[in-house]
């Protein structure tokens, strides 16, 4: 299997202004979960997230705390913990 096979993380398109977004991309060997920011559609910056184990789903995004920035929700279906 290629070692570089990554997955996009579709809920993690976050707005963050009208000219730029952040993309997340989780690999599915390891699940790294790295943050791609997009400006005029170019690639302006790239940042390890932190490793997130498989069992962990995105389940939502949002700014759910209304600091003006997007918050990811992660849910663990076997435990039904929420972070």
């Amino acid at each position: 299997m290629n070692k570089y096979l990554v997955t996009l993380l579709a809920l993690l398109c976050l707005p963050l202004s009208s000219m730029a977004y952040s993309l997340g991309w989780r690999n599915t060997q390891n699940g790294d979960v790295y943050l791609y920011t997009l400006t005029d559609a170019q690639i302006s910056s790239v940042r390890f997230h932190q490793r997130i184990p498989f069992d962990w789903k995105v389940i939502g995004q949002g700014d759910f705390n209304g600091d003006q920035q997007q918050d990811i929700i992660w849910y663990h279906p076997a435990t039904g913990k929420v972070y």
